[in-house]
């Protein structure tokens, strides 16, 4: 027996199941549970059914527009039914995925939509102003625009782009294919694909350079879901509710939450903009230790702390660096130990520690 089996938890199994598909697995699930809710979102819900109706209408938008196998699909978008449906689409197409962060700045996005080579777009609408700073420079050859609305019962679905213009938020340019006008219902095209095809371009954080594009294939996406779901013994496929807050863009997120959820016939609940306050409170709980130059030591080590609100002018230095001599050895006390307002971080969320590190030594 394997040593590490000893540590399993009870139930999980010693072997995930094979890898499938993943647009023959969601496919299989919609077969299963098609009277299912599949999505919610803000109050719309979606069966499995209506779901793989949109997933294939989507496929066959894109191959009426001319995409060709292994063909980019830049996914610009917060958790939301476009997202999916235009992830599996793509892959059903016989596209690859380029999860695209929605936080990305004109010159991010440019060096990911030319590094990726995409030639298609989808852009939540509120984020088209970012995109046309670079068009022209980038290989995007079609845009589809959506919008939060598009998902959104009557009367919110009017009422939102209402909502936008009052906060000053609302696209003031509109470009591309609208998302409804995009979809061609029907059956698309049969493509035939294979487990090590690729599927996804997951862009990296970056912290030690320009973003790389990751490359994953159908079986990696898969297997990654599946080996997810074997450590959750007791998920019962069909019944689950999955809360979908972590972003989809992340390759975490979209593995634990959007594929674990489908391919198990969970109800997706999605958040485009989670606003919960233990959500914040973890955020807010930031800290980072880094190694730095030491004539003495070769390296000692920095701390950078964030600290929490109700914490501010009550916590000292010398209160950390007490609390650290009494719960660690000598030579792992930091030496430096700074309070900050924020930390640099990446596109990503990542903590950019060797901006840290430039910092402290530029000061020695």
């Amino acid at each position: 027996m394997k040593p590490w089996y000893a540590h399993y938890d009870p139930g999980v199994p010693k072997e995930a199941p094979a890898p499938r598909l993943l647009p023959e697995a969601l496919a299989e699930t919609a077969r299963r549970f098609p009277k299912k809710v599949a999505l919610e979102f803000l109050g719309r819900r979606l069966t499995y059914a209506a779901l793989w109706r949109e997933v294939e209408a989507f496929a066959k938008g894109l191959q009426e527009a001319g995409l060709k196998p292994g063909d980019r699909v830049a996914l610009m978008l917060p958790n939301s039914p476009q997202f999916v449906i235009a992830f599996y689409g793509t892959l059903l197409a016989g596209g690859v995925g380029v999860n695209t962060n929605p936080m990305y700045t004109p010159r991010e996005l440019h060096h990911q939509l030319r590094d990726a080579g995409a030639r298609f777009l989808v852009i939540l609408d509120q984020l088209l102003p970012r995109y046309l700073e670079v068009k022209g420079e980038v290989p995007v050859e079609k845009v589809v625009r959506t919008g939060i609305q598009d998902y959104l019962l009557f009367p919110k679905n009017l009422l939102y782009p209402l909502l936008l213009r009052r906060k000053g938020e609302a696209p003031k340019a509109l470009e591309g294919i609208p998302w409804r006008a995009f979809l061609r219902p029907g059956t698309p095209r049969p493509v035939p694909l294979d487990l090590d095809d690729l599927a996804l371009l997951q862009y990296t954080g970056g912290t030690t350079g320009l973003a790389k594009g990751a490359m994953l294939t159908h079986r990696n996406l898969s297997a990654n879901a599946l080996q997810v779901r074997a450590w959750i013994p007791d998920f019962r496929e069909g019944e689950e509710v999955v809360l979908g807050a972590i972003p989809f863009f992340h390759v975490y997120g979209m593995t634990v939450a959007m594929n674990l959820a489908l391919l198990g016939g969970a109800k997706l609940v999605l958040l485009p903009r989670p606003e919960i306050k233990a959500i914040v409170e973890a955020i807010e709980k930031q800290a980072a230790v880094v190694g730095v130059p030491d004539p003495y030591r070769g390296e000692t080590v920095a701390a950078f702390l964030v600290l929490k609100p109700e914490y501010q002018g009550k916590v000292s230095e010398k209160d950390i660096e007490r609390f650290c001599r009494q719960n660690l050895a000598a030579y792992k006390v930091p030496r430096i130990i700074q309070f900050r307002e924020s930390l640099p971080k990446s596109s990503v969320g990542k903590i950019l520690k060797r901006e840290l590190q430039k910092e402290v030594a530029a000061k020695r």
